[in-house]
This record gives C-alpha cells, structure tokens and sequence, in this order.
C-alpha cells in the first residue's frame, strides 16, 4: 500500500474470506468483490520517491519538506488536530476511511496532498495494526499544505481559549 509495488492478485481474498487450504482470511470486508470495489475507488499511485523515509518534525533538516505529518495521538489531542484542520474551511478536513494502518497514514495522505483542498486522514483502525500503536491511540495524516495551514491558523485558533487550556491541563501538558 506505499506504491513501492502493485497489490497481490490476493489481497482481495486476503482482506475478505481467505482461499480455503491455501491463505486464512482477515474478514475485514465481506467478500472478495467488495475489496476490489474498494480498491478499484482507493487506487494506490506508485511510489512518489525510491525510498518512503519516516523522521522526527525536529529531525527534518531545513531543506527537508515531507509530503505527510503523522501524529499518533489520543483522543483529547485529535480533538485538538480535528479542531485545527477544520478551522479555517466550509467542507471537511478529515476524512475516516476504510483501510490498512499503512494505507490510512500514508497511502490516503498522500492522494489527499494532491487535492486542491486536502484533507487529513484518522487511521489505525485496522485490528491487524492495531498492536503497532498504544491501546487508546489514533493516527491523524495531514498532507504537509493543510499542516501548514493549521500552523498558521493555531495563534488566532481556540488553542488560546480557557475551554482548551481545560482539556490540556487534563492531558498533563
């Protein structure tokens, strides 16, 4: 699902009932042609570079630019990056789609960046990434033009109100 190479002919099987004797089935879907409807609207691009390379914000040298920002967070830090990103737009900000933990932080960021208005994406919903990231978290992809919208909009935001400094006196922060 990062584009490096083409989805197996399987993983419709895969994601839906298996192939009896040969591969189990992860039952995500109901069958086989609901993945591939599924697929056949989420196609994913080929890989935008020869590598995908995950860094720390404050790793990223100064001519560094990341396609993706992906935060894993709690519930009361989404609501936080929920907030921001549909600060300043009339339409939705973040979608919640079906699909793999790579394909909600990644590969649905990534199509998002190529919108005109892009939206984030809440992942890691998928029960086979689950045990990848805390028991009460998230993830939240933003492509890197709406990061830098919520950036610019954060001062004037309700970041600065009492209603949130309640919540992050209540996150420890």
């Amino acid at each position: 699902y990062l584009g490096f190479a083409p989805p197996s002919p399987e993983v419709a099987h895969f994601v839906s009932t298996g192939i009896p004797g040969k591969m189990p089935g992860e039952h995500y879907k109901k069958s086989p042609e609901l993945v591939r409807a599924h697929m056949e609207g989420n196609r994913v691009q080929p890989a935008p570079a020869r590598y995908a390379v995950f860094k720390l914000l404050s790793a990223l040298g100064a001519e560094e630019r990341p396609a993706v920002v992906i935060c894993f967070a709690k519930a009361d830090e989404l609501s936080g990056l929920v907030g921001l990103a549909n600060y300043a737009r009339k339409e939705e900000a973040v979608i919640c789609p079906f699909g793999s933990g790579c394909g909600t932080i990644v590969t649905r960021p990534l199509a998002e960046g190529r919108r005109e208005q892009p939206r984030a994406v809440l992942g890691m919903f998928d029960p086979s990434a689950r045990t990848y990231v805390g028991k009460d978290e998230l993830s939240f992809a933003a492509p890197v033009a709406l990061w830098v919208e919520m950036l610019e909009n954060a001062k004037e935001s309700f970041l600065g109100t009492k209603t949130w400094r309640r919540i992050r006196d209540r996150m420890g922060k």
